[in-house]
């Protein structure tokens, strides 16, 4: 669905442009001009162009985040850590739905982790060194449930798919599928504590916008067992909005 949301968006854009150059008539004013050009032309070679570079950019993101991180991709566990880190994953990825991702290791100082790939059932989870290091075996998995949303929720086949509303939702998701795994609401907010930043970036959103949408997921989930239903995380129908005292951003 992604996919086809990025196709009709660029054939949207493209159609736009046309409209434009035909409104303003500049292939004849061009040709007044003596410059012999067909504007069609070169919009579908534009369009092509770009087409194929997005296409191939996203089926390489997985092998370029692999050298570009120098990432240790985790086939035969070396030792324990190793092996909780493919357990972990593996058994998130079951809860979510999803196939199995690749799971690599980054050195790195920094608490940090990503996911990439162009399919979500043949993607990548990895986690940097100073995440191992620093975080203890419940913060990391919070860790890990949020960037296996991400690819739950289709994040990386978008090429904006760093920004506040995509980062809230995976926050929402990893409270969510935490509870369902029997973690506490502290289990599930403490990896967020320690790192979250409290202003916020362009692309996250600030500290306590973030342990409310986990609490949210959380709760939801607890909800959902009371219940007794049996209903999995739908992210199509997921919307959260968040507003504080004193902020006017909604988030």
């Amino acid at each position: 669905m992604r996919i086809l949301l990025f196709l009709a968006t660029n054939i949207a854009v493209m159609v736009l442009v046309s409209l434009v150059f035909n409104l303003l008539g500049l292939e004849g004013i061009l040709s007044t001009n003596g410059v012999d050009l067909n504007l069609s032309s070169l919009l579908i070679f534009c369009a092509l162009f770009g087409f194929l570079g997005s296409f191939v950019s996203l089926l390489a993101s997985k092998y370029m985040a692999k050298r570009g991180t120098r990432a240790h991709i985790i086939e035969t566990p070396r030792n324990h850590e190793e092996q909780w880190l493919l357990d972990t994953v593996k058994s998130l990825s079951q809860e979510a739905g999803i196939g199995m991702p690749e799971v690599g290791v980054f050195p790195s100082d920094a608490a940090n982790a990503f996911a990439t790939g162009w399919n979500r059932n043949d993607a990548l989870v990895a986690v940097s060194t100073g995440l191992m290091r620093r975080f203890e075996e419940g913060e990391v998995r919070a860790v890990l449930a949020h960037e296996i949303g991400h690819h739950l929720m289709g994040h990386t086949l978008d090429p904006t798919s760093l920004s506040v509303g995509n980062e809230l939702e995976c926050d929402h998701y990893s409270g969510f599928v935490l509870a369902k795994m029997g973690a506490t609401l502290e289990d599930a907010l403490a990896a967020m504590k320690l790192s979250g930043s409290a202003q916020g970036t362009a692309t996250h959103p600030p500290k306590d916008a973030r342990l409310e949408a986990i609490s949210r997921g959380w709760h939801q989930a607890n909800r959902q067992a009371v219940q007794t239903l049996e209903e999995p995380f739908e992210p199509s129908n997921f919307l959260l909005r968040l507003t504080f005292v004193g902020d006017p951003q909604v988030y």
